[in-house]
C-alpha cells in the first residue's frame, strides 16, 4: 500500500508543471448549463453567491468536519461549530445586503443540524469504521490529459478489504444508491490518483449521512412513551429515553425489538467498484470536453430545464440576460468572486444535496 508521504511526493512534482487545470464540477456544470457554468466558472466569470444555498453550505461544513475527524482525530462538531461561525461573519461582513432575520435563522437552523448530524456520527462511526485504514484526508490530486489537467480534492484515500479506496462523504435528506454507479465525478477522481498514484484502487467507498438526527420519542400526556412504529430514530435513542424517564423496559418490548431490528438508517457505508474500462472512457471524455472549454470563444447559452433552475443560484441573472434588463447590477449586489484556492473549499456540490431539494 502507499503512504502519505509518497502521495505527497507524486503530488509534489505534478504541481510545479505549469498548464490549465479543469476540476469535475466545472465540467458538469458546463454540460448542464452553458450560462450557469460562464457565470461561475473559474474559466469565466468565476462567481458564487454571497449568501450560499443552504443545503450545499450545510455539506461543505460536514465534509470539512468529517475531514477533521479522520485527518487530525478532532472533534467534528468543535471543526463544524468553528467553521459555520467564521462563515456566517464573513457573509455578514461580505454580503452586499444585510443578512435578514429570515435567513440568518435558516442558517442557524442548518448549524444546529449539522451538529445533530455530527454527534449522532461520532457516536457511530467507531463500528462503521472496523477494518477501515485512513491514509490521507482531503487529498488533491492533478494529472495531465491531452493539453491540460484534471485537477480535483478526493475527501479521502483509504485501506479497506484488502485494497485501496476512494472514500466519498455524502449528505442527503433520503439515502438513494441506485446512480452510484454512473457518478462520474467519483470516476474521474479514481481516475486521476490511480494516474498521479501508479497504484490501483479497488473502487468508491460512499460515506452517506442523511440530513436528520434520530427523533426522541414523545412522552404521552397520560404517561410513558409514544409507540407509533413509524417513528424515525434508532434503537439507541429510544431505549435511553426509556432509561431517563425511569421507565419500565419490558412494556416496550415491541418497539425495541422493532428498532433493533431496522437497524441504523441514518448512515450508510457502500462500496462501489469501478472498472479500468469505465474510467478510460471518462478519461476520453474530458478530452473532448476540454476542447470545448477551453478553446478561445465558446458559445454561451441557457439551458432552462423544470427541476434544475428552481436550484440554480443563477436564476435572477440569466432571466434578467434573457429579458435584456441590467443583470450585471444584480451580480454586483448578489454574488461575489471565488476566493483563491488556497482560502476557498472546492465546492461539496454533491448531486444528492442538488436533487435531494425535490
Amino acid at each position: 500500500m502507499i503512504t502519505k508521504d509518497e502521495i505527497e511526493a507524486k503530488l509534489k512534482d505534478t504541481l510545479s508543471i505549469k498548464g490549465q487545470e479543469l476540476h469535475a464540477s466545472d465540467t458538469s456544470i458546463f454540460r448542464t448549463c452553458r450560462r450557469r457554468w460562464y457565470f461561475s466558472s473559474p474559466l469565466q466569470l468565476n462567481l458564487e453567491p454571497a449568501v450560499p444555498q443552504k443545503d450545499l453550505w450545510l455539506g461543505t461544513g460536514v465534509h470539512l468536519a468529517l475531514a477533521d475527524y479522520y485527518g487530525a482525530s478532532g472533534s467534528p462538531t468543535d471543526a463544524f461549530d468553528a467553521w459555520a461561525s467564521i462563515e456566517i461573519d464573513r457573509i455578514k461582513r461580505d454580503g452586499f445586503y444585510s443578512l435578514g432575520p429570515e435567513q440568518e435563522q435558516k442558517l442557524t437552523e442548518q448549524v444546529d443540524l449539522g451538529l445533530g448530524m455530527l454527534r449522532h456520527y461520532e457516536q457511530i462511526a467507531p463500528s462503521l469504521d472496523k477494518g477501515l485504514k485512513v491514509i490521507a484526508v482531503e487529498q488533491e490530486f492533478r494529472i495531465p490529459i491531452g493539453d491540460f489537467w484534471i485537477a480535483g480534492k478526493a475527501d479521502a484515500i483509504v485501506e479497506w478489504d484488502k485494497a485501496l479506496w476512494l472514500m466519498e462523504h455524502k449528505t442527503a435528506r433520503v439515502i438513494e444508491t441506485v446512480r452510484l454507479q454512473l457518478e462520474e465525478q467519483p470516476g474521474v477522481y479514481l481516475y486521476g490518483l490511480q494516474e498521479m498514484l501508479g497504484v490501483p484502487f479497488a473502487g468508491v467507498l460512499y460515506n452517506f449521512l442523511r440530513k436528520k438526527v434520530p427523533t426522541v420519542p414523545q412522552v404521552l400526556a397520560a404517561g410513558g412513551l409514544s409507540q407509533n412504529k413509524s417513528i424515525d430514530t434508532t434503537y439507541e435513542v429510544y431505549a435511553a429515553e426509556i432509561e431517563r424517564l425511569g421507565l419500565n423496559a419490558a412494556a416496550y418490548q415491541d418497539m425495541l425489538l422493532m428498532l433493533k431490528d431496522k437497524g441504523n438508517n441514518f448512515f450508510l457505508r457502500q462500496a462501489v467498484r469501478r472498472s479500468q474500462d469505465e474510467l478510460d472512457q471518462i478519461a476520453r471524455r474530458y478530452e473532448i470536453l476540454s476542447d470545448e472549454m477551453l478553446r478561445e470563444h465558446v458559445n454561451i447559452y441557457p439551458n432552462p430545464h423544470p427541476i434544475l433552475c428552481k436550484m440554480c443560484p443563477f436564476q435572477a441573472p440569466c432571466i434578467a440576460m434573457s429579458s435584456g434588463s441590467d443583470w450585471k447590477f444584480i451580480l454586483n449586489a448578489n454574488f461575489r468572486e471565488r476566493p483563491p484556492k488556497e482560502e476557498h473549499v472546492e465546492a461539496v456540490a454533491d448531486e444528492e444535496d442538488w436533487w435531494s431539494a425535490f
